[in-house]
């Protein structure tokens, strides 16, 4: 715990606060007995509490008791009649505040928190009242040292001898030296006691806080202990059931008892290694009882080993057996679960009743008992976006530095309803799309669009698909009314999905 400052250092830095901090004072201020009222004083001297961490001052005849916020450790706090204590604990009637204390009157105050007021009367002649320890014999009105303070046991509490002021009371006790390694208690003979952890209480310190403990949880297994058969290491030594024939429930590779692989077991007694685990599976040859042994399949393949499948590849398992998960049924002319087909049964399908859209074609089974579409076609849809070769280009009509006829076209839009042809992408207005009867059946290309107003702007594209991607045609403009200087145009284009 820190020095704290000595009471009248902490007047003289109140003082230097000035008006703040006896704002602050006022407001910290603590009650005195239940009846609302601090004892009478004429000097500061008279209102000494004999606790370290408050300031204490008579003000307007009555004692004043202040809490100083420094004269702490961090994690404790200052109360007037108790000393460097952790905060006090909330409440919400008198009767959650009881301390057991008998010199102090409990009670839940309006801070709704403990308080625990001292009273001198309610103890034995020259003693007063703390509010953690209760009644002590006063202490020296002088003292040179600290330890010219000591009140009653060590573990009452932690004294501080101040020159101005005599013997002043810091706290209780607090023996918790923050090590998890130490089991921490206070002796009244001599204070705190912080001994070396040893949980199982072997006499032996934990190993996890360093100590030569192999079990911190069992007081049994300890350095110099009794070997029993166990399976564990009782002495601490490293080794396990070193007295027997092996470690009760250990285990080890066959390899190392004249066998090819496995696990031995040791026998709970200790009288010897268990061989069940053992096995000559690995040496790539069939032994007795083995299926197979790496890749000595004796000659047996997915179908001679008679389980009804048609094809695979068989393999041989790490115990010795038949691995089938290469194996399939497909190939058995029969169609299995988890088939489409196998080979020439379809089940009674044909291209158009597996879904997908096909039109027709022919249906056929893979290798893998699955549909093959390959031959199947589809109905023919020509919507898409096709770039053009060449992109018609074309402007006039220059009218106060703007022409008014301005279009480049490198791709068109089509979208095929099954009864109408739109194409996006001439310089009609909006766009407005070029339109025509459908193309699916036909694959011809027919449509167009037109822009009235005094000049008459008709696009038009005509041609026919050569292949289900390509197309060839002519693209058309034709300007009729007053067109300025545009003249008809036509391009030989063709456009690649």
């Amino acid at each position: 715990m820190p020095l704290p400052l000595r009471k009248r250092q902490r007047q003289r830095q109140r003082q230097r606060l000035g008006e703040a901090l006896d704002d602050a004072g006022s407001a910290e201020e603590t009650p005195g007995p239940d009846d609302g009222e601090t004892p009478a004083c004429r000097a500061d001297r008279e209102c000494d509490d004999l606790i370290s961490c408050t300031v204490d001052r008579c003000e307007g005849g009555r004692c004043v008791r202040i809490p100083c916020t420094d004269c702490c450790r961090d994690d404790l706090v200052c109360i007037p009649g108790r000393g460097c204590d952790a905060p006090p604990r909330p409440c919400s009637a008198d009767a959650d505040c009881r301390d057991g204390v008998p010199c102090t009157i409990d009670r839940c105050g309006d801070g709704a928190v403990c308080e625990h007021i001292p009273h001198d009367e309610l103890c034995g002649p020259s003693e007063f009242c703390l509010a953690g320890p209760g009644c002590l014999p006063r202490p020296p009105d002088r003292c040179s040292e600290d330890a010219d303070c000591v009140v009653g046991p060590a573990c009452v509490g932690e004294w501080r001898c101040v020159f101005e002021f005599g013997c002043q009371f810091v706290g209780i006790l607090d023996c918790d030296d923050r090590d998890g390694c130490t089991v921490d208690r206070c002796d009244d003979a001599v204070g705190c006691v912080n001994l070396p952890r040893d949980i199982d209480g072997d006499t032996h310190v934990d190993a996890a806080c360093g100590g030569d403990d192999c079990d911190d949880g069992d007081r049994a297994r300890r350095p110099s202990a009794e070997e029993r058969c166990n399976g564990v290491d009782d002495d601490c030594n490293g080794a396990c059931d070193e007295a027997f024939a092996c470690c009760a429930g250990r285990t080890a590779d066959c390899s190392t008892l004249g066998w090819h692989a496995g696990t031995a077991r040791c026998a709970d007694n200790c009288s010897g290694w268990s061989t069940s685990g053992c096995t000559n599976c690995g040496n790539l040859r069939r032994d007795a009882g083995e299926e197979c042994d790496g890749a000595d399949l004796g000659s047996q393949d997915c179908v001679s080993i008679g389980r009804g499948f048609g094809g695979g590849t068989l393999r041989c398992a790490a115990s010795c057996t038949f691995d089938v998960s290469g194996c399939t049924r497909c190939g058995n002319g029969t169609i299995d679960p988890g088939e489409q087909c196998d080979g020439a049964a379809l089940g009674g399908h044909d291209c158009t009743t597996i879904g997908g859209g096909f039109a027709g074609g022919s249906l056929g089974c893979t290798p893998a008992c699955a549909f093959d579409t390959s031959q199947c076609t589809r109905p023919f849809d020509p919507s898409g976006v096709y770039l053009l070769t060449p992109a018609p280009s074309y402007r006039c009509a220059y009218f106060f530095g703007v022409y008014l006829v301005n279009f480049t076209i490198p791709s068109l839009t089509f979208t095929d309803s099954g009864t109408v042809l739109s194409v996006v992408g001439a310089p009609c207005p909006v766009p407005q799309p070029m339109t025509g009867p459908s193309a699916r059946t036909t694959r011809n290309i027919n449509v167009s669009c037109t822009y009235v107003g005094s000049c008459n702007e008709t696009y038009s594209l005509t041609g026919s698909f050569v292949t289900d991607d390509r197309w060839t045609g002519t693209f058309r403009a034709t300007y009729s009314g007053s067109c300025l200087d545009c003249t008809n145009q036509s391009w030989s284009v063709s456009g690649q999905r």
